[in-house]
């Protein structure tokens, strides 16, 4: 995102124009791009005060650019709305009594888990 804001700020693009596309090209918020045009304006202002060719400047990988993309998303939905109902491969797990139990013991197991690391500490269980 901020490569891409650098890349057409060294196009002479406007900043409000900016903005409004990496909004619409990334799905994020405005302020989100506001924030990459703004750390892209200030390493070309570095590039620039240094002496350095802004043209051949390297960003970060495409690991890093996930993470943030992930923590930025407006338009993800992080899950179901009470409207919306259950999947169907989810109801098929949950009149599957084979599934249920394993998932209850294995509940159960990781409880018991819990209670033995933390002896002294006081555990809530609803």
């Amino acid at each position: 995102m901020v490569r891409f804001a650098y890349k057409r700020l060294l196009e002479k693009m406007e900043r409000k124009e900016l903005k409004e596309l990496l909004a619409q090209k990334y799905g994020i918020n405005t302020l989100y791009s506001d924030s990459a045009i703004f750390l892209a304006q200030q390493t070309l202002d570095f590039c620039i005060e240094r002496g350095q060719n802004p043209k051949k400047l390297a960003f970060g990988s495409r690991e890093l650019f996930e993470k943030l993309k992930k923590k930025h998303l407006t338009g993800k939905r992080r899950g179901l709305s009470f409207k919306e109902g259950i999947p169907k491969n989810h109801e098929k797990l949950l009149e599957d009594k084979e599934f249920l139990s394993y998932s209850v013991a294995r509940a159960e197991d990781k409880l018991a888990k819990l209670k033995k690391e933390l002896p002294n500490k006081r555990l809530i269980v609803r």
